[in-house]
């Protein structure tokens, strides 16, 4: 059986590519788009800004409690 530890820095770590894929991918789009679709990626932008600032965090005394 694999360790909660483990899978949870797995996920972590993968969950932190897949950010910095999506910021790569942001700063493509607006090079790509025109002056009339950045306002539109602008927006979208604003509505994601939040979940691209928060990490999953697991709580550590969640986990040092785990038996």
């Amino acid at each position: 059986m694999r360790n909660i530890h483990d899978v949870i820095r797995e996920k972590e770590a993968l969950l932190a590519q897949l950010n910095e894929e999506l910021a790569a991918l942001r700063v493509a789009l607006r090079l790509l788009t025109d002056g009339s679709e950045q306002s539109v990626s602008a927006s979208q932008d604003q509505r994601f800004a939040t979940s691209r600032e928060e990490p999953a965090r697991v709580p550590g005394a969640r986990i040092k409690n785990f038996p």
